[in-house]
């Protein structure tokens, strides 16, 4: 306690805070929060204890013991799940600071007086903490919401016979054979891949109002990764589509609104539905892909999209299910050929 005492006394990171928060990083606010929290669990423990002498425990008490707690656990590591939890500790300290400047206020009491101007200080200081950690790992968590679309094409030869049979009623089927000795896996789900890179996009923004990016990140034979990126939400489009026009005067409305808050606050609000979108998209965009690949050409394909964070761990047992199955198939060739 004396040495987050000691830590939070230090002028130079007080100043810091409140003129030049940018000087900052995760790290030094971490700190800072977690110093608090630990003055106010010491704090707690005495009074709960004192409380439990006189036998007057009451909620107060115990939310001055518990929450502390909660908060001195939830810093210690970066983790934006962590720091989530962390706002109903800011909640019920706000409320708690109304409470004793209402009774201060209400009995005319110095004393209380001098407590409340002693909250308020420290609550200040805490929220300043708790803002400024939100904005940096809203930046690192949020800098660019992407996930990742797992694409497996499985029936090149089929997709192949089929287009060359409407081409040519006659000889299409030996066309067909001949084009799928000719055209390898790697370039029939590359030029499958192309059309997803292409068709993507136009489909987000007319249906849902969203300017995306798709690019290819990998391909090994028939399996294919792409990346999508929301890079803009058009609320007022997007509600319209599907919700109508009076739900959209609504939104429009709540967005002037939003457009008189600071601009920090604007562009964390935008973050925020960006990364629903993506979680919403991570649900449905598997099954629209598959229906859009079959009405277009017939190509049977399996999605599997997964988060940024997700992805890396999905890549790698993919791959080395391919070099399972790569190593299987010459070991299956060679038997029936020996036979």
């Amino acid at each position: 306690p004396a040495m987050a005492m000691r830590k939070l006394l230090r002028w130079k990171q007080i100043n810091d805070l409140i003129e030049h928060p940018e000087c900052l990083d995760v790290q030094d606010l971490l700190g800072i929060a977690h110093s608090v929290f630990t003055v106010q669990s010491v704090v707690g423990t005495v009074g709960f204890a004192a409380a439990a002498w006189h036998g007057s425990i009451g909620l107060v008490t115990i939310g001055n013991l518990v929450f502390p707690a909660v908060g001195f656990l939830y810093t210690r590591d970066n983790c934006p799940e962590n720091f989530r939890a962390l706002r109903f500790c800011a909640g019920y300290w706000f409320l708690g600071l109304l409470h004793t400047f209402y009774l201060a206020v209400a009995g005319w009491s110095p004393k209380a007086l001098s407590v409340g101007a002693l909250k308020l200080a420290l609550f200040t200081a805490q929220w300043l903490v708790l803002a400024r950690l939100w904005r940096l790992l809203q930046d690192r968590s949020l800098q660019q919401v992407q996930f990742y679309l797992n694409v497996v094409v499985k029936n090149k030869s089929d997709v192949i016979k089929s287009q060359l049979k409407e081409r040519h009623p006659h000889t299409g089927g030996l066309l067909g054979k001949l084009a799928n000795k000719i055209v390898s896996d790697d370039k029939f789900a590359a030029k499958i891949a192309a059309k997803m890179v292409d068709s993507i996009p136009v489909k987000m923004n007319r249906e849902a109002g969203l300017t995306v990016v798709a690019t290819k990140e990998f391909q090994k034979g028939n399996f294919v990764v792409l990346r999508v990126a929301i890079e803009h939400v058009d609320v007022h489009r997007m509600v319209m589509l599907k919700g109508g026009e009076e739900k959209a005067k609504t939104v429009d409305f709540l967005l002037v609104l939003v457009s008189l808050l600071p601009r920090r606050i604007g562009k964390d609000l935008e973050h925020l539905l960006r990364g629903r979108i993506a979680q919403g998209l991570l649900r449905k965009m598997p099954e629209q892909i598959t229906q859009q690949m079959q009405d277009v050409g017939g190509v049977e394909v399996e999605v599997e999209a997964r988060r940024q964070d997700t992805e890396a761990e999905f890549l790698f047992a993919a791959l080395r299910q391919l070099d399972e199955d790569g190593a299987a198939s010459p070991a299956m060739g060679g038997a029936s050929m020996g036979s």
